[in-house]
Parts: structure tokens; sequence; C-alpha cells
């Protein structure tokens, strides 16, 4: 299980780095853990933000949002809410399934673009929610950036992240997140500021959450605005630069 894996990542690492010049983290998390290893002499532990993204792939995307939703099979009136990732139990899809029909909301739709072996459990556990008619699975897919422009929330509920590459792509597309509070997501999103960040398991909290935005339009421009801000921190340019310096000074 996810726990046995962990204790054997980590006693590697914690042998790894007794012969390590550097350790490089994505997430505070990580960074302090790595601060507590006893490294080679004059040995140091580095963060950065991420393996880099390509922003204006997803900031710069221009969409007509009334057709695109329409193509989905939405009115103008729905309220649209993406996740992106594989169908397993470790991306948690389950709780915004149960937060929706929470809600009875037949406005909100819940699409998720990704694949695994959790289709058909997801499918069912929707319908006998009451909500299969608003829930859409998309499989995988290759314009997942005009789908974050066309979305109106983007709901990330994982239960183990490290710095998600998904997440990093919603904020650069500028919409508001909801997200679970864990490693690697508080890294990225700021409890409202740029989103909420909410107990993983937190069924009550999602859907509270969910109706607060989907009610609040200014709320909404408010988290999209700030995630429109804070992305260039991200990007391929800032953490190739960053990579270059953390080089230099390893190498002297």
């Amino acid at each position: 299980n996810n726990v046995i894996k962990n204790i054997i990542f980590y006693s590697l690492e914690k042998y790894a780095s007794k012969y390590s010049d550097a350790i490089i983290t994505l997430n505070e998390e990580d960074y302090v853990a790595a601060t507590k290893f006893k490294l080679k002499e004059k040995g140091k532990v580095y963060k950065i933000n991420g393996v880099g993204l390509n922003i204006g792939k997803f900031s710069d995307v221009k969409i007509d949002k009334e057709q695109q939703k329409k193509a989905l099979g939405l009115t103008k009136e729905d309220f649209m809410i993406l996740s992106v990732g594989e169908l397993s139990k470790r991306k948690n899809h389950i709780v915004i399934i149960k937060a929706l029909s929470l809600l009875k909301n037949p406005n909100i739709h819940y699409y998720i673009a990704g694949e695994g072996n959790l289709k058909e459990f997801l499918k069912a556990r929707a319908i006998d929610m009451g909500i299969g008619n608003q829930f859409h699975l998309l499989g995988r897919r290759s314009d997942i950036n005009v789908l974050l422009k066309t979305a109106d929330l983007f709901c990330f509920p994982s239960l183990q992240e490290g710095l998600s590459v998904a997440l990093m792509e919603a904020v650069a597309s500028g919409i508001p997140i909801i997200a679970s509070n864990i490693r690697g997501n508080v890294d990225i999103i700021e409890n409202n500021m740029n989103g909420f960040l909410i107990d993983a398991n937190g069924v009550e909290d999602f859907a509270e959450k969910i109706n607060k935005l989907y009610e609040d339009k200014q709320l909404r421009n408010k988290f999209a605005m700030q995630n429109e801000k804070i992305i260039e921190k991200y990007s391929i340019s800032k953490i190739n630069d960053t990579m270059k310096k953390i080089y230099q000074e390893i190498l002297g």
C-alpha cells in the first residue's frame, strides 16, 4: 500500500542523501523533509516550482465558450466543473460526485478528462446518487487547454500528489479552483486567494464551496485573475533559469 511505499522511498532517499551534493525538491513538504537528511559536506537542498510549464499554451487560448459548451452538450446557463486525471482511487473523483448529489442542482455538470480502471464504478455511483445526467467522462483528451477555458470551475480532490502539472495547467488557464488540502496542492493554491483548499474527504465542504462559486461570479473572477498573476513562477523559462543557477552553484 501507499504507506509501505512511502516508508521504502523515504528510506532510500535518506540513504542516498549521504552521497549527494544536492537534492532538488518540487514542493515545500519534501523540501522540509530533505533538509533533515545528512548530505555530503557542503551539500545543499533546493526547491523549484515544478518541471516548467508552457504557460502560453493555456493562457493564450481563445474560444467561443458558448459554442464549446454546446459541443459538450451544455447550455450557456449550465455550470461546468472539470477534473483532469486518471480514473483511480488516488484522484478521489468520487468526492465530487457525492458533493453534487448533495446539491441537487441539475445545472451543475461534472466532466473528467482521463482514463482508468474506475470508469464503470464512477458511472454507476453517479447514477445511484441521482446525478447520472450530470456526470460526463471524456476519456483521454488532447485539447485540455480548450476544456480548461470552457469550464467554469476546476476541481482537484486528489488524496496524494507531488506538484501536479494538471493543477498548474488549470492555474495557467485562469480558472477558479477547488483542491484538496494536501502536499503539492498547498504550494500552488492559497486558500481563499486563488481557490479553496478542502480536506480531501470533506464532501459537505466541497458541496458548499462548489455552490458558493456557482452563485458568486465575482468570486470566480477574483480567483481567476489571481491565478493569471501567479502562474509566471511556474514557467519553463523561470524553471530553466533556476536550474541553471543551481548547477552553476553546485559546480562552482
